[in-house]
Order: structure tokens, then sequence, then C-alpha cells
């Protein structure tokens, strides 16, 4: 406890690979506090950096193996990104997904608006909204078809109808290359 000790050996059992950085496509909105989070086998934890200002980001040596790269908070529609670590540096460029607005209005009483949570889902992504109190929402999603879900829902009541204008859209909201406005979900109360 007083004096150095010398002599004590010890073995790199998992030798470390290179570095991994990139670039977001597109950089975060300001003050968004975006981070690129690193997971994979050989990792007894999720790694985390921030995204820059210019969108790059950096992590240090890691051991070789199969990792994963995703953004938190995690945009609309991306997927994490799949790297393989060797003995040199990595170079991981992430194309941040276009988004656009999905606005409109849910019909229900102002008792069960204040509960009903609206959920955009696809098979690659799920994005909720909340109803302000007189029923308008609003929602950034990726261009795809998406279902809508409700959750919240009192006893009693369920999802009547998703229509843009005089379309039925009940079977998934088409969204393309411009926000979708007027979007009207209506719910029912059973048996009436």
């Amino acid at each position: 406890a007083d004096a150095p000790v010398d002599g004590v050996n010890f073995t790199v059992l998992l030798p470390p690979g290179g570095n991994v950085s990139g670039r977001v496509s597109t950089p975060p909105a300001p003050n968004s506090q975006e981070k690129a989070i690193l997971s994979g086998i050989e990792l007894g934890e999720l790694l985390e950096t921030p995204v820059g200002s210019d969108g790059t980001f950096t992590f240090g040596h890691l051991p070789k193996g199969a990792y994963f790269i995703s953004l938190f908070p995690t945009p609309p529609g991306m997927p994490s990104r799949a790297v393989q670590v060797g003995t040199t540096d990595t170079r991981v460029d992430l194309v941040r997904p276009t988004v656009r607005t999905v606005s409109g209005r849910i019909m229900a009483p102002p008792a069960v608006l204040r509960r009903v949570l609206i959920g955009f889902a696809t098979e690659r992504s799920y994005v909720t909204a909340i109803s302000a109190p007189d029923g308008s929402f609003s929602a950034q999603v990726q261009p795809a078809r998406h279902k809508v879900e409700l959750g919240g829902l009192p006893p009693g009541y369920s999802l009547a109808a998703v229509h843009v204008g005089n379309q039925d859209v009940s079977q998934g909201v088409p969204v393309g290359d411009k926000d979708v406005t007027g979007l009207v979900i209506t719910l029912a109360a059973q048996g009436r």
C-alpha cells in the first residue's frame, strides 16, 4: 500500500481492433443531443457517443466483431446499420430518412380525446402522436403505408373510420413525397 509493486503482468484477451467513425447524412437539429449507439456481442453494454453539429461521430478502438449502429432518438423508419470491425479503422455513413408530416383531427367526445394515443405503424417503424384538446394532431413519419393504431381507448370505443377527404385509408395511410393533411380518424361507441 505504501510502495510501487513491480512484476504485475497481464494479457489482453480481446485485442482492440480499429476505430469506428462516420457521418449522418443530415446533421441533427440544434440542441437535439442526438447520439450514435453501438451494440454487439463483444460488448458487455451499449456504447454511445454524441453526434456532432456537422453530423460526425466516432467510437474508439473496439474488439473485432460484428456490431450494430443506430441513432437515438431514432428517426422514423431508420433501421440499425450492421458493421464489421477488423484491425483497421472503419467508416460508416448513416442516411437519415426523409420524413413527412401527417396531420389531421380525431373525432371523439372530449373525455375520450384526453386518453387516446395515436400510432402510425409500418414493418420498420412506429411513430406516436397525441391529440390536442380539440382533437388535432401531427406526426413526423417516413414515406410508406402507415396503419393507424389507437391506444388508451376507454371501454366501449373503437376505431370506426380513417379518411383523407373522401378516400378510405383505414387499411393504411399512404405517405409519399408530400405531407398528408386533413386525415380524419373517427371513433365510435360500440352499440351506438
